[in-house]
């Protein structure tokens, strides 16, 4: 179906504020530093980011923050590279007329439009919807434009994948024929318009509640996670595309909930040889999660192997990994886990060795005061190799009780 566009234009002076990074912490020994301290006021709005940043072209970095004091409908924040730091804008403020509480990862083109969705607000106010968001007149000022409004019940908070021909891929939670979550392409259709197409209905037998931004192989198919598969435990599956245009629906794995783990925490990622590797937020040998990899098996079937069992030390490996993990070019992964004992969570590292082993390096404990605590999005790792991420709470801004408002960090591993 056609859709009717909605588009306003954001001016610098009534939607975007610009403040001077400014380091908080100095590079300790594990070379973290607070970048920015979220401290809403009405210039600099913003609290508590909660979704993983993607870069343009030019190295800035965006993402989207859960709440702001002006409207209390979330915004999308921009990280311009300044020396040794960054400055910090925030290009949207989401008002419920156009889309509220902004969810998953955003989507970014070559031409530096970002592409996102909201879980409620917009036309349909309980239903949320996909943005397209456009930089004009050297990026002074933004152009929102509403791709699509959701009709029913649906949770989009898995984030938008875009293919080398500028369709968007995601999934929703919820509804769809069997009220148990749908995969869907959005396509550009010509003279500014965009079609809704629904790929893939979940069943009963297929499980439901897909919960984590989709990835593309080489072939082109996409891979996923579950929050329930077969009415048990959660996993995760794979569409393949036919040359009619129809997707066809695999399982990949079932997880056991216990050694294997449950609950995919973020979106998978690929190395060169085709293997997967991702995290769960729960289960495992000591109930706390999992990091685990998958191989081809060469008939058509994976291969499952946990390389790590969070919660092996109370004090300092940590558990509940959230945001997914991501891979550097010497095959190590990074990611976060939302908690470490009594303490607010951490960023660590698994490096693979030549017996098959993986060891887990801690990069940074959050002290849960002004480094930050609580980390749910997922890491960014930029050209020189430092990771960039953000805490839901902690920092010394004021505004969001005694937790704070959330920080925005980079490390160097």
């Amino acid at each position: 179906m056609k859709l009717t566009l909605l588009t306003r234009t954001i001016t610098m002076a009534a939607v975007i504020a610009t403040a001077l990074l400014f380091a908080t912490n100095s590079l300790a020994a594990d070379h973290y530093q607070v970048i920015y301290t979220m401290n809403p006021t009405t210039t600099h709005p913003g609290t508590n980011p909660t979704t993983g940043l993607v870069s343009d072209g030019a190295g800035n970095l965006y993402a989207t923050d859960a709440g702001n004091i002006i409207s209390g409908g979330g915004a999308v924040y921009q990280l311009v590279p300044s020396g040794r730091s960054y400055l910090y804008h925030e290009i949207v403020l989401f008002n419920f007329t156009d889309g509220s509480t902004p969810v998953g990862r955003l989507a970014i083109d070559a031409a530096g439009n970002l592409y996102g969705a909201t879980e409620v607000g917009g036309a349909n106010r309980r239903y949320g919807n996909i943005f397209e968001i456009s930089p004009i007149d050297g990026g002074k000022k933004w152009t929102m434009t509403i791709l699509y409004t959701f009709t029913s019940s649906s949770y989009d908070a898995t984030g938008l994948t875009m293919d080398s021909k500028g369709n968007l891929f995601s999934a929703t939670f919820y509804g769809g024929t069997n009220k148990l979550g749908t995969v869907f392409e959005l396509s550009p259709s010509g003279n500014g318009q965009w079609t809704y197409n629904t790929i893939h209905n979940f069943t009963a037998a297929e499980g439901g509640g897909p919960n984590t931004q989709l990835v593309f192989d080489t072939n082109g198919n996409l891979f996923g996670g579950q929050y329930a598969t077969d009415g048990t435990y959660s996993g995760l599956y794979e569409l393949s595309p036919s040359s009619d245009g129809t997707w066809t629906e695999t399982n990949v794995r079932t997880f056991d909930g216990a050694t294997d783990g449950a609950q995919p925490s973020g979106p998978l990622v690929f190395d060169a040889a085709g293997d997967m590797y991702g995290s769960n937020m729960v289960g495992g040998l000591y109930g706390a999660g999992t990091a685990f990899e998958l191989t081809p098996d060469g008939s058509g079937g994976w291969n499952y192997l946990v390389i790590h069992n969070f919660g092996q030390s109370y004090l300092t490996d940590g558990y509940y990994p959230q945001g997914g993990l991501i891979r550097d070019s010497a095959g190590n992964l990074y990611g976060m886990n939302n908690q470490v004992g009594p303490s607010a969570g951490n960023v660590f590292e698994l490096s693979p060795g030549t017996d098959g082993q993986w060891t887990e390096t801690i990069l940074h404990s959050f002290r849960g005061g002004s480094d930050g605590e609580f980390p749910v999005s997922g890491l960014f790792m930029n050209s020189a190799g430092t990771l960039v991420g953000a805490t839901q709470a902690g920092g010394n801004g004021l505004g969001c009780g005694d937790l704070g408002c959330g920080v925005i960090f980079e490390l160097v591993p």
